[in-house]
């Protein structure tokens, strides 16, 4: 009976898991392919991003994968990730961070004239800065920022 209970008490306890490692990154037009290396002993991995250099970070994705595709970001605009891998026992420290930046532009925008009016309308992903000029030329002006993606699909002035 006394080797049992020592057997009992004496049980070797799990840990979380290492880090993850190898994550990277592929800025696209209006999106951020993500992958990593699994780490051994983990059942779900948080992903983490940052809008301000790498400051602070907020949990965006949680799933048992190694990779996913982040929709929910601007386009030209420079992101950081970390990723942190988690089981029963715990949460990894977060992944070294990496950097990335998104490119292009809002596809298929279109543009009809309206009397005196212009309406623009385009698919609705990622933010939209919509310029003015009176002339193909410029100067250039900043006339409305739909910051939310998904705000707006259409905008007439």
């Amino acid at each position: 009976m006394a080797s049992a209970l020592i057997a009992c008490c004496h049980a070797r306890q799990g840990s979380p898991p290492a880090p993850p490692v190898g994550l990277t990154a592929i800025g696209k037009a209006a999106m951020v392919n993500l992958s990593w290396a699994g780490s051994v002993g983990a059942t779900s991995y948080e992903l983490f991003r940052s809008e301000d250099g790498g400051v602070n970070y907020s949990q965006i994705h949680s799933s048992p994968g190694t990779s996913w595709t982040d929709m929910g970001v601007g386009y030209n605009t420079t992101y950081y990730y970390e990723v942190t891998a988690s089981n029963a026992y715990g949460v990894s420290a977060p992944s070294q961070p990496v950097r990335v930046s998104t490119t292009g532009t809002t596809a298929n925008l279109t543009a009809t004239r309206l009397g005196t009016w212009i309406s623009l309308s385009w698919p609705s992903h990622g933010p939209l800065t919509v310029y003015s000029a009176s002339s193909p030329s410029g100067p250039w002006t900043s006339v409305k920022v739909f910051a939310l993606a998904g705000q707006y699909t259409g905008w007439a002035d």
